[in-house]
């Protein structure tokens, strides 16, 4: 995964332009299906979810619309969606990935996905 594999050396964080939204999502999405998941949306409304499996994640340009599904089975227990989101940032610590997403008017969710068998996720501070 070109995407996240550049932070691997190191504990490391970077933007990810938006052109590159949709194929870094799908990167992430092969290899971390299955991996436990914390979602976690920084609004009036906030949520945190206990470490479910990621089903899927990607971003469609075409409704500029990031979607995110997690649960222990398909069709997934939990779908999160963030509309018009204005950027992404990674964040990669030994075997747990953290993606930020910023939306239009503000709202902040982060994403933990652990690695391979990784039963637990959400070691990253919000």
């Amino acid at each position: 995964m070109q995407a996240a594999a550049s932070l691997r050396s190191s504990d490391a964080e970077r933007g990810v332009a938006r052109q590159e939204w949709a194929r870094c999502l799908d990167d992430i999405a092969r290899e971390r299906v299955g991996c436990a998941t914390n979602v976690t949306v920084l609004a009036a409304l906030a949520g945190r979810d206990p470490g479910l499996p990621l089903c899927a994640i990607g971003y469609d340009p075409g409704q500029d619309l990031l979607e995110i599904a997690v649960g222990p089975a398909r069709p997934p227990a939990l779908r999160y969606f963030v509309t018009s989101p204005s950027s992404i940032v990674l964040r990669e610590a030994g075997d747990e990935l953290a993606i930020e997403v910023e939306d239009a008017g503000g709202a902040r969710t982060f994403v933990s996905i652990g690695r391979g068998g990784s039963t637990q996720a959400g070691a990253f501070a919000v």
